[in-house]
């Protein structure tokens, strides 16, 4: 058969639902290469190169609030009820802005926005 490569899609042990999908459809995982020289362009089109977990966001700052937008979004998925997002806090809210609107409000810097969305 023939390989192709549609982009980033992980999958993990514990998703045993998906996993029992893919024996069935006779799918493979890949391992994910964790060292190495890792190529980014966010921000603007600066590409640039990191070698940590940490991506090169273009300042400690931006890396500072990446770390915060994270531990925000985080945050407001524990406060969502799947069966009834109104009841969560702040549900009719959340529900009145795109996740477009909310990067902006809550983000200084492109290049977090452009790694939340990549």
């Amino acid at each position: 058969g023939k390989k192709f490569d549609l982009g980033a899609h992980w999958v993990g042990r514990t998703q045993t639902h998906i996993m029992a999908v893919m024996k069935e459809f006779n799918l493979c995982t890949q391992p994910q290469f964790l060292q190495g020289t890792k190529v980014m362009q966010a921000g603007g089109p600066r590409v640039r190169t990191y070698n940590s977990v940490l991506p090169n966001v273009g300042s400690w700052f931006a890396l500072l609030e990446l770390g915060w937008v994270l531990s925000k979004l985080e945050k407001l998925a524990t406060e969502v009820n799947i069966l009834d997002p109104y009841r969560g806090k702040n549900g009719s809210e959340l529900d009145d802005i795109t996740v477009h609107s909310w990067m902006k409000i809550n983000t200084r810097y492109a290049a977090v926005r452009d790694v939340l969305t990549a």
